[in-house]
């Protein structure tokens, strides 16, 4: 059975290969300037940022500040509870590379990290700002969403039996080199999820906008968000994160991730997202039309704003991933 659905969506792709060249050039470069207008410039820094963060011990000296709260609430440590208001505000992968960096250096369980790696998700400001034009649209979808995550995270916390406590690790030096593998690590894990937003956007012209949403949620900064009624559904798709980027987070965990659990729990997120949405609208001035930052007459391009600095930067990162393995700079290098 799985070879006959693998062969025919192989025939599907290789039909809109050789029959739908000028829709999938124009959806390619919608995809690409999704990427280049939204995806990065909202995303690259703050995930280097919390690389940086997390390798330096940065995290470590500033959760005893939340420690007590964190485990009186959470039962999660002042650390993971760092990690996981970052991944709520930073950005889709920002919170999952965060908990992969914990559970390579022995700070958590591979339980723990199932436990955490599905509430600590979430899409960012800059990247809910970049893809819904109102800004009291906006807001009360953040609003929603990290409502949503933080009921989640209580709730979760629940069948825990005592709070989560971390093994303490002695302190290093954060070396130049390190510095530079957490830029690199960020620009490897930006440039996969781009590939796959361009992969997912060829099918744009083929499914409705709410199906698309689900598949790819940088696609609602083309939805043509009509009535603040639909907020809710918008609500739902950012706090679910889409088909597109659940699969780079599996590609990027590996199979330290439990991704029947994740999807369930997200999914199960998205809900309650849309229903504080709902609730939480009539409090919020919304306008009836609810502009995106695609809702123009004609749609978002790599021609759109100014985008030569954006496209040399993705050919930079790409230039520096492939570099990365042959790179190493140490205090030498530098006298």
């Amino acid at each position: 059975m799985k070879k006959i659905i693998g062969l025919t969506f192989l025939a599907i792709l290789f039909y809109m290969v050789f029959t739908e060249t000028s829709k999938l050039r124009l959806h390619i470069t919608e995809g690409t300037g999704r990427c280049l207008n939204v995806v990065v410039p909202s995303l690259f820094f703050i995930m280097a940022v919390s690389n940086i963060a997390v390798r330096s011990g940065l995290l470590n000296i500033i959760a005893p500040a939340f420690d007590r709260f964190s485990r009186l609430v959470f039962k999660m440590n002042g650390v993971v509870f760092l990690t996981f208001v970052m991944g709520m505000f930073a950005g889709y992968p920002v919170g999952a590379r965060m908990l992969s960096e914990h559970y390579t250096r022995g700070l958590i369980t591979k339980k723990q990290f199932n436990t955490y790696v599905c509430v600590c998700f979430g899409a960012g400001p800059a990247f809910v700002f970049g893809c819904i034009g109102s800004p009291q649209s906006g807001k009360l979808v953040i609003l929603s969403t990290v409502a949503a995550n933080v009921i989640m995270c209580f709730v979760t916390s629940i069948s825990l039996e005592r709070p989560l406590r971390m093994k303490k690790i002695s302190s290093k030096e954060f070396t130049a080199s390190e510095f530079c593998e957490s830029v690199t690590d960020a620009g490897k894990a930006l440039l996969q999820l781009c590939v796959m937003i361009v992969f997912f956007s060829c099918f744009a012209g083929y499914m409705p906008d709410k199906v698309n949403a689900v598949l790819d949620v940088t696609s609602i900064s083309g939805m043509n968000i009509y009535s603040a009624s639909l907020l809710p559904l918008v609500s739902f798709c950012i706090s679910f994160g889409g088909v597109c980027v659940i699969m780079q987070i599996k590609s990027m965990l590996g199979e330290n991730i439990n991704l029947l659990r994740f999807i369930v729990m997200r999914t199960v997120t998205g809900f309650l997202s849309m229903t504080v949405c709902y609730l939480l609208l009539p409090l919020f001035t919304v306008n009836n039309a609810v502009p995106s930052s695609s809702n123009s007459e004609t749609p978002m391009s790599v021609a759109a704003g100014s985008p030569m600095a954006a496209v040399m930067l993705v050919i930079m990162l790409a230039i520096i991933v492939m570099e990365a393995p042959n790179y190493n700079l140490t205090k030498k290098d530098l006298q």
